[in-house]
């Protein structure tokens, strides 16, 4: 989540529209919409970075968006 998130949500009705949101934008593979998500700071660790970007943790949102755009483009359908 972005910067200054702690309590966002107000009820559940906003955490349904953040997670609808969420995957609105992943279904699209809108990755500036994604990444409006994460603070410019962003530490996203996974063991899958590592094939794709060479590391296991990526930093920032420039690293982020670059890992999940090699990542996205060798996966034909996210449903």
């Amino acid at each position: 989540m972005g910067a200054g998130t702690t309590g966002m949500f107000a009820d559940r009705a906003a955490v349904i529209a953040y997670a609808e949101r969420w995957a609105e934008d992943w279904n699209r593979r809108d990755l500036d919409a994604i990444l409006a998500h994460f603070d410019d700071a962003v530490e996203f660790t996974s063991p899958k970075a590592v094939a794709a970007v060479g590391v296991p943790t990526v930093r920032g949102k420039a690293g982020l968006g670059d890992y999940w755009r090699i990542a996205l483009s060798r996966i034909e359908s996210l449903r």
